[in-house]
């Protein structure tokens, strides 16, 4: 019995030896994952900031290159279709719901005016 009792504690001694190594094994992938997620989120948050930039970049660019441009064009329509008859039912169709290209003080809830969108302006580089 006695043999028993020793090759019981022998063999309950090796299940606790097992179940610690499987539990550090676990806590080592568990530890592994955790950095590698924690890199990949690392990595995302890098290419978020470098493609805000260029987005700001090109809003930026976009309203003081372009905007002025067009609005300069449709203040010139609005002109040309005053003057011209024939030309007002076609400035009408495309241009006449629109209204202007800069949002004013008064644009409807959903339209924030130009000023009020934050653009820095772009890095030199």
């Amino acid at each position: 019995m006695a043999e028993n009792s020793s090759s019981e504690s022998l063999s309950l001694t090796e299940e606790v030896r097992s179940l610690r190594a499987i539990l550090n094994w676990g806590m080592l992938a568990a530890l592994l994952l955790t950095g590698s997620v924690f890199l990949y989120l690392l990595r995302e948050l890098s290419l978020v900031r470098r493609q805000t930039q260029d987005l700001r970049q090109y809003v930026y660019e976009y309203r003081n290159t372009s905007l002025p441009v067009m609005e300069d064009l449709r203040v010139k329509l609005e002109k040309f279709a005053t003057t011209n008859p024939d030309f007002n039912g076609i400035y009408r169709r495309y241009f006449a719901t629109n209204g202007s290209l800069i949002p004013s003080e008064n644009s409807p809830a959903g339209l924030a005016p130009a000023e009020a969108l934050p653009v820095p302006t772009p890095p030199k580089p």
